[in-house]
């Protein structure tokens, strides 16, 4: 059901530069959509 969810967040992701470039957060990044789905359900819960 969120796959098609999954791969929008990651191309639009991987679509923009890093902000700052020298930044070490990297979790939007190259996990858009648990960084995406964490701040949207709080910390805990489960991906199956």
């Amino acid at each position: 059901g969120s796959s098609i969810e999954l791969v929008r967040l990651m191309l639009d992701a991987s679509s923009r530069p890093m902000a700052p470039p020298d930044s070490h957060d990297i979790l939007p990044r190259v996990l858009a959509f648990y960084h995406h789905w964490r701040k949207l359900y709080g910390k805990p819960y489960l991906s199956i």
